[in-house]
């Protein structure tokens, strides 16, 4: 087993939230901060639950399907953006997140 990290990007305000793992191309929406991150959990935990299940040779395809690149780029993008701005002003929360989760290596 190794552990893989996928880049996920979270943001919102109030009660409408939403995120995205721009590395499996996985998006959630959620009423606060807290449950989109558990949604989000839940949503990458069921789709590799799944994809582990296939044969090993076909797994490759479902680990490699990334968000389209503009929208990557445009997440990234906005995510240095804020990350600037929060150093001259307060902002209201927006985070960017990785997680790990554990899988069996593909020959």
């Amino acid at each position: 087993m190794r552990n893989l990290k996928f880049r996920c990007y979270v943001w919102g305000r109030d009660s409408d939230w939403e995120a995205i793992c721009t590395d499996l191309d996985i998006a959630v929406q959620g009423r606060s901060l807290e449950i989109t991150n558990e949604l989000l959990d839940e949503a990458i935990s069921g789709y590799l639950d799944e994809v582990v299940k296939l044969p090993v040779n076909e797994q490759y395809e479902f680990f490699n399907r990334r968000a389209p690149l503009l929208l990557r780029i445009r997440l990234r993008v906005n995510y240095y953006f804020f990350q600037i701005l929060k150093k001259f002003r307060e902002l209201p929360s927006s985070n960017f997140q990785s997680h790990f989760f554990p899988f069996q290596t593909i020959s």
